[in-house]
């Protein structure tokens, strides 16, 4: 049987830069089976897998376990996925009864968590089973489907009485519940920096559905929303542009600098940057790769392969298109026969969408369901025609077509003759 200063003695020898405190050496001393033996072997078995002293002392009442209780909730966890360096932060996970380690893994997998999250969340694997339960039925009720619970398994270890908290907080934003369970995460943020957020991004002028929409920033630092905000400021942002274009504000900084870099070795100048800023949130090198691919594509003069260039620094959105639904609109246009459509907003749309437009026009406006069958080829060329004429009408949404049906009808009459 181990006596006070025997323990003293070993846990000096053992670990000489750590204190121990009274309490803990009191719980070593009040196990029954812990003895110089034992507490010796724990020691060499746990140094034997890498733990440094600092954790083991910082998990001392390990010593007072059975070594073969450690040594097999080692190799069980181990089977499990659990990786030392998570370990290491979670040596508690070797002391637990056997059997509680059993229940906890089936427990979790009950509730959707696949092994390797749950080898990735020791800190919830060690939570009472029944209080994950409780927790995983509350998400439940605010409405959090299965798999946002899973991947966001960190809220299981969280109060439900915060989570609720939160919850009630985020709706007296403005947010609705279903931006609430697609920012779940948001529910385990502090109410303060939500708040914070929330009322800094007022202050810009976002309205409450942008914020909704980007409701993703008010879980972020506080301070790091603010550096970014002064450094889009310092690149030559507008208050408004800013505000229009949230997303660049949870953006990494060094990124968007970087961007602003590759930009204007394109040619591009600040104040045009500034005026899309949406470009700073792109993978520069996709910007590049649309860059080459539409300077050869849109060039005027065939001779000179760089003559596009003028025209896609001018009309910058085009650096957002792919060059597929580029090249598949230039050759759309060029089988109507139009040669104006230098427009990002025309170019911005699959030209399969663009079909579906002009069959409306079509059945609504050329009326060509009516139109006996030697007439339909005539209805066809007058939508072609009205097309070729007004090309920006494409730029519009069918809902917008059915909405101004009597306008357009006026403008399609000469074309009906």
């Amino acid at each position: 049987m181990i006596t006070p200063t025997s323990l003293d003695t070993l846990l000096t020898q053992l670990l000489p830069q750590s204190t121990i405190s009274c309490f803990s050496k009191e719980w070593i001393l009040g196990s029954p089976k812990a003895t110089d033996e034992s507490i010796q072997q724990i020691y060499y078995f746990l140094k034997e897998k890498g733990f440094p002293n600092d954790k083991i002392a910082s998990h001392i009442q390990l010593l007072g376990r059975e070594p073969e209780t450690i040594q097999h909730n080692y190799a069980r966890l181990s089977e499990l996925g659990f990786k030392d360096n998570r370990l290491f932060s979670h040596l508690n996970l070797l002391g637990m009864n056997p059997q509680t380690i059993e229940y906890n893994y089936q427990q979790l997998r009950s509730l959707g968590l696949k092994a390797q999250k749950i080898a990735s969340r020791p800190d919830i694997f060690s939570l009472n089973p029944d209080t994950l339960k409780q927790n995983y039925e509350h998400l439940v009720a605010l409405g959090l489907k299965a798999d946002k619970i899973t991947s966001r398994a960190d809220l299981l270890a969280m109060n439900p009485e915060t989570i609720q908290h939160n919850y009630q907080e985020l709706i007296e934003l403005g947010l609705k519940k279903k931006d609430i369970i697609k920012n779940a995460h948001l529910l385990g943020r502090a109410p303060k920096t939500i708040n914070d957020n929330y009322y800094f991004l007022v202050s810009l002028g976002i309205k409450e559905n942008k914020i909704a929409s980007y409701a993703n920033l008010l879980g972020r630092n506080p301070q790091t929303i603010q550096r970014n905000y002064q450094q889009l400021i310092t690149l030559g942002l507008q208050k408004e542009k800013i505000a229009s274009n949230p997303q660049l504000l949870s953006r990494d900084i060094e990124t968007i600098i970087f961007n602003h870099q590759q930009l204007s070795k394109l040619g591009l100048k600040k104040e045009k940057i500034a005026s899309f800023p949406i470009l700073l949130a792109m993978d520069p090198k996709t910007v590049r790769r649309n860059y080459q691919h539409h300077v050869q594509l849109i060039r005027q003069d065939y001779s000179n392969r760089s003559s596009g260039r003028e025209l896609l620094i001018n009309q910058v959105q085009l650096l957002t298109i792919s060059p597929e639904t580029m090249a598949a609109n230039i050759q759309f246009f060029y089988s109507l026969g139009i040669t104006n459509y230098y427009d990002p907003f025309l170019l911005g749309t699959t030209p399969q969408l663009k079909r579906k437009k002009m069959v409306w026009m079509l059945q609504e406006l050329f009326n060509s369901e009516n139109t006996i069958q030697n007439k339909k080829h005539d209805s066809i060329q007058q939508v072609y025609q009205f097309v070729r004429d007004n090309p920006s009408v494409l730029v519009n949404s069918i809902h917008y077509f059915e909405q101004h049906k009597d306008k357009l009808l006026q403008k399609v009459a000469k074309y009906k003759k």
